[in-house]
């Protein structure tokens, strides 16, 4: 009988229990979460059989799906080695003394051979050193808002698909717990095989109690699949910052951009999504994603805000564009007033969280 790679989550209790009767029946357990009773392991459908009649388990998947890199096709033109679409002028964190100093940025991704990036791990097995360029594009975008920041380099992708859950743990995991990350960049995703109500998939739970737990800001692409009910994971995650796109004329979500379906305010917040780098055009809510990681790093090296207070500030200052609260979130980035909330110490309204009112 064929093996495949599941991922659990038990109790607390069964949880060892769980993991010996693996190992005895042949099964091998290859990830195991420090912070939730979940572990992802090899094994055959009988073995899970077993496992789902002798002990109490809340879930339970194939963890073999693949992960995607979330940006659009290409082509080639000639503009300068980095300009976004429509602009969103990074000039003016640094004229707000926001520079990113002091705050540590994980980015978890393809790997990068920019040499301002100190510390790079490899969670693929392939070596840290990228073979696609997505990395090096997410990480100068985050340098462009967050001059002084620490970025650091986690690799759990080869290529743009084929992306593996548990590495993408595993590199979470080491982000929080290792590197101490304040915030972390996810610009990719995976497809749910069903529903994910943001609090029923491992990747999502683990994300969720990191936020709450030790208060990182974990900032997500929403996915590039246009429709209703497409948020590709860990953007479900109630916690997570989840990043959509807006088209070249600000007032409209981009036609590729993941939405949720009503009565669930993902994504969270829109900015834009377009760019050239080094003469090469892109899309997509990959490197919409960047851009909030950077305001945000570039925000907390001057105001020592909660994880809360950073999401408070980024989403009641953002622009309502008229569209349904399951495709634009609070609404698109408003650079120009999150610095002068800043500026000025205004104290913004409540947020109320993810349902509609």
């Amino acid at each position: 009988m064929e093996n495949n790679t599941y991922i659990l989550k038990t109790s607390k209790e069964d949880l060892s229990k769980v993991m010996k009767e693996i190992e005895r029946k042949g099964g091998k357990v290859e990830y195991k979460s420090p912070i939730l009773p979940i572990i992802g392991f090899n094994a055959n459908e009988s073995l899970v059989g077993d496992l789902q009649s002798d002990y109490k388990i809340e879930y339970i998947m194939e963890a073999d799906e693949e992960g995607v890199l979330l940006e659009e096709g290409s082509l080639t033109s000639h503009f300068t080695p980095l300009q976004i679409m429509p602009k969103v002028d990074h000039v003016k964190t640094r004229n707000a003394g926001c520079t990113g100093w002091g705050v540590t940025v994980a980015v978890l991704d393809s790997g990068t051979t920019m040499d301002f990036v100190k510390e790079k791990y490899d969670f693929t097995g392939f070596g840290s050193d990228p073979v696609v360029n997505h990395g090096d594009i997410v990480v100068n975008i985050i340098k462009r808002f967050a001059r002084g920041s620490n970025i650091v380099s986690c690799k759990v992708a080869q290529y743009f698909n084929g992306i593996q859950l548990l590495q993408v743990l595993s590199g979470v995991d080491f982000a929080v717990n290792n590197i101490k990350a304040d915030i972390i960049n996810l610009s990719l995703g995976f497809k749910p095989k069903k529903p994910c109500l943001g609090n029923n998939c491992a990747i999502c739970d683990i994300i969720n109690a990191y936020s709450q737990q030790n208060g990182v800001l974990f900032v997500v692409a929403a996915g590039n699949d246009g429709e209703e009910g497409s948020i590709r994971c860990p953007g479900n995650a109630q916690e997570s910052i989840t990043v959509g796109s807006i088209s070249q004329s600000p007032k409209a979500v981009a036609d590729y951009s993941s939405k949720a379906t009503p009565g669930i305010k993902k994504p969270n917040i829109l900015t834009a999504g377009s760019i050239y780098y080094n003469g090469e055009y892109s899309e997509g809510t990959s490197y919409s994603t960047p851009i909030v990681t950077g305001v945000l790093a570039a925000v907390k090296s001057r105001k020592p805000l909660s994880s809360s207070q950073m999401k408070d500030l980024l989403y009641s200052t953002a622009d309502d564009i008229d569209q349904p609260f399951h495709h634009q979130g609070f609404g698109l980035m408003n650079l120009d007033r999150i610095m002068e909330v800043i500026s000025d110490g205004e104290n913004n309204s409540q947020i109320e969280g993810q349902g509609e009112s």
